[in-house]
């Protein structure tokens, strides 16, 4: 890579305090060991974006943060030959708005990987919140989703729970899901009638086959 170079020397190279120009990369401005980035430094790179924080072998490496040029993303943590490794990542989807997404936890190629917690909210001062497991950046594995509403605790693939437990203010089901609706097969407790339904499900609703028990009553059938 081409560019100009205004610091210090050790033996013909750069080493020591310097700022690097770097035609179509940025502008580098921190510390050198026998001429590579290493120690602490700056980079502002032709995109807008700025990285500060630690180097190593002329890439980021250590305690940094990572901001993006438009001022609504950031990442703070460590980082490994280049790339986030764990730490905190942010999104603000609009610079008027509350609504954005906070990830906290490990990251596998600079996608959230790992045990870890989410929270995000929706702009309307609602939050939810996941703690679990992440591969390629979306919800996969064992989690908890939780939102003011109900709390769900089961398997999600690819960000969506597709089997569990969810416990409302008045119900508890647990069974399949799909899209984020009961699907398949599950059971329900519902406390204000103290009614205890185990069978099909479809969108959300009771279809198919299935027993409705209230302690004093007993119906199967088709729903």
């Amino acid at each position: 890579q081409s560019g100009n170079y205004d610091g210090d020397f050790k033996f013909g190279r750069f080493d020591g305090l310097g700022m690097l120009t770097l035609f179509s990369v940025g502008v580098y401005d921190g510390f050198f060991v026998d001429g590579v980035r290493h120690g602490t430094g700056r980079l502002v790179y032709d995109t807008g974006d700025v990285y500060y924080g630690d180097w190593c072998k002329d890439r980021p490496d250590g305690s940094g943060e990572l901001v993006h040029f438009n001022g609504l993303d950031s990442f703070r943590g460590t980082f490994r030959c280049g790339e986030r490794c764990d730490g905190v990542l942010t999104y603000l989807f609009d610079s008027n708005s509350s609504a954005c997404y906070v990830y906290d936890g490990p990251f596998l190629h600079n996608r959230e990987a790992g045990h870890g917690r989410c929270e995000f909210y929706d702009g309307a001062s609602r939050r939810h919140t996941y703690e679990g497991h992440f591969v390629d950046g979306q919800k996969n594995g064992e989690g908890c989703w939780t939102n003011s509403a109900c709390r769900v605790l089961g398997t999600f693939v690819n960000g969506i729970c597709v089997n569990g437990i969810r416990r409302g203010e008045d119900t508890v089901y647990n069974g399949d899901f799909l899209i984020g609706k009961c699907n398949g097969l599950g059971s329900c407790y519902f406390v204000d009638t103290n009614i205890l339904y185990v069978g099909e499900w479809k969108n959300g609703s009771m279809e198919g086959f299935g027993i409705a028990d209230s302690h004093l009553l007993e119906i199967a059938g088709e729903w």
